[in-house]
């Protein structure tokens, strides 16, 4: 008797890798100075870049958290990226932004979600993406021939 398995809704305790769903250990983004765009939206997410809305991941399932794993890979600089979230109801690309509090508490402020990878090191950050339907992340200052690898993974639990 083949037991039954659920495959409507979205809940997800694992992390599942969104460049290759199923899979793992797929990289999602190789990134290097020859990437880099500083300031601005990239040309390859701007509306009037054709196939702007299929650019990135798109998260399986519209999970909950983002997982993001990324190494330096040990060429002498710091690696600056930038996570930017798709939705499909404003049809834009959108910086992914932190709100916090003002040191008085007397109101709330905001700023994009700027990473540093330091050289030679390996991080992990998981953020809240409710809502996003796809993920990019843009190399935003990477000197010379300095290399970062990103994995991207999504899970809600």
């Amino acid at each position: 008797m083949a037991a039954f398995q659920y495959t409507a809704g979205a809940r997800t305790r694992n992390v599942i890798n969104i460049a290759d769903v199923g899979g793992q250990g797929t990289v999602a983004f190789a990134l290097s100075g020859a990437d880099a765009t500083t300031g601005g939206v990239p040309d390859v997410l701007l509306s009037s870049a054709a196939g702007y809305e299929t650019q990135g991941f798109a998260n399986h399932n519209r999970q909950r958290y983002l997982h993001l794993a990324a190494i330096n890979n040990n060429t002498g600089d710091n690696v600056k990226i930038k996570i930017w979230i798709y939705n499909s109801a404003a049809k834009q690309w959108g910086c992914l932004n932190e709100v916090y509090a003002q040191g008085d508490g007397s109101g709330l402020t905001h700023a994009q979600v700027e990473l540093t990878i330091a050289d030679d090191r390996q991080e992990y950050f998981i953020f809240d993406i409710k809502g996003a339907e796809r993920v990019f992340v843009q190399c935003s200052d990477a000197p010379g021939s300095n290399t970062c690898s990103i994995w991207l993974g999504v899970n809600t639990v």
